[in-house]
């Protein structure tokens, strides 16, 4: 099992909960970049539909007109659709991809049980991207995983450790 401190690679296949932008788990989000955690296969493309964000593009600028109207004022179509278009970005193709990579293990923690069922806690492994030249990242992305246990991000790959790190631990101090 892995412990804190320890380096391993991420590879392609393995599921891993990580931050993801909502356009692309939300089909009534299509212009959002707000994150949001969710289980994601290493490697694999999540994209966003154009066609489902050009139709969402027209909705907006007839809800503009509308709620212009609403309030007694008329505007010109034409000045809100281009408003819209120059302030949303439909050209090419929307594709995230959570990509391998190392990453330093910084909490473990045995969790995810129920006291009310049978299931057991499973080794939960937190862990932070490391930067290319495998340097501590303090901002590098975040995920977690089970090394075992009944769960749906149960990793069925043997990960090796690569090597061992101190991770930095940020100290906020208060004036």
């Amino acid at each position: 099992m892995l412990k804190e401190g320890d380096v391993f690679k991420l590879e392609n296949g393995m599921k891993v909960s990580t931050n993801v932008p909502e356009k692309f788990v939300y089909s009534n989000r299509r212009f959002s970049n707000e994150l949001i955690n969710k289980n994601v296969v290493v490697g694999d493309e999540m994209n966003v539909d154009v066609t489902q964000k050009v139709k969402a593009r027209e909705r907006i600028v007839k809800n503009v007109i509308e709620a212009f109207a609403n309030q007694g004022a008329d505007v010109i179509e034409s000045n809100v659709e281009s408003f819209v278009k120059n302030n949303t970005n439909v050209s090419g193709k929307s594709v995230f991809v959570f990509k391998q990579g190392e990453f330093i293990v910084t909490e473990t923690k045995m969790d995810g049980g129920s006291e009310r069922d049978f299931y057991p806690n499973g080794h939960h492994v937190f862990a932070k991207r490391l930067n290319e030249d495998g340097t501590y990242n303090p901002d590098g992305e975040t995920i977690d995983f089970y090394q075992s246990g009944s769960f749906t991000l149960v990793s069925d790959k043997d990960i090796k450790v690569v090597r061992k790190m101190t991770p930095v631990k940020t100290v906020t101090t208060y004036q």
